[in-house]
């Protein structure tokens, strides 16, 4: 637990802080310090926050002293690199509606077999869809009708 501790403190170490006098977060409810946490490969922050002792006294008639912060999830989203997946294995299934119960369970049928699927409504105009999923990797699809089972399920090249 101790080494746990000693590694967590020196990643700290690690981390460059900036003192910036003119930082502005514009909310009105701090009352004293401020900060932002950056990545040096995004030109905006990716959390911020500050004391804000007034806030909660709103509630309660009287102040308390707080603190607070958060994290901007889509901005952190954007900063993890996943495993570039494997095309082959990336499916649609376009369907005009299916029951949710069906889709479900063919969406299942297919991860257990190690497949990554995406479930999509069956646009007027296909073609710019299939080519809007070849763009993210998808290499097949097939049509979900009110009958398709996963035993049924007809996979198409997309391309």
């Amino acid at each position: 637990m101790v080494d746990a501790v000693d590694e967590a403190v020196a990643a700290v170490d690690a981390v460059p802080l900036i003192f910036d006098p003119f930082l502005v977060r514009g909310m009105g409810y701090y009352t004293g310090t401020i900060f932002e946490i950056h990545h040096p490969d995004f030109a905006f922050s990716l959390g911020g926050g500050g004391r804000y002792d007034g806030m909660i006294g709103r509630f309660l008639g009287s102040d308390v002293p707080a603190a607070g912060f958060s994290i901007g999830f889509e901005r952190i989203v954007d900063l993890v690199s996943l495993p570039a997946a494997d095309a082959a294995d990336a499916v649609a299934l376009l369907h005009d509606g299916a029951p949710l119960p069906q889709l479900a369970a063919l969406k299942a049928a297919l991860v257990a077999q190690g497949r990554r699927v995406r479930l999509e409504r069956k646009p007027k105009k296909v073609a710019a869809l299939l080519d809007a999923l070849a763009a993210d990797g998808f290499c097949a699809f097939a049509f979900v009708r009110e009958d398709t089972t996963p035993e049924s399920i007809e996979l198409k090249p997309i391309g």
